[in-house]
């Protein structure tokens, strides 16, 4: 019997900031990942990209209940 786990379709903007100098932007791009429905996308994201260097912004729509899945 095979175990089907439901996925989500996360869209964020990465933007990657001078440690020494937080307020210096070093780069920003836009990403995407795709992450079981159970998972927490903040918790994800501050695992993923430490705080001190690292800012992630959900893309708009995305807490909504209309927000973009991978199972719609």
């Amino acid at each position: 019997m095979r175990t089907f786990v439901r996925m989500r379709l996360w869209g964020y903007q990465l933007t990657e900031h001078d440690p020494t100098k937080p307020w210096i932007v070093l780069g920003s791009e836009h990403r995407t990942i795709e992450l079981p429905e159970e998972r927490a996308f903040f918790e994800w994201a501050n695992e993923a990209w430490p705080r001190d260097r690292y800012t992630v912004t959900l893309d708009p729509g995305q807490l909504s209940p209309w927000g973009l899945s991978a199972s719609h």
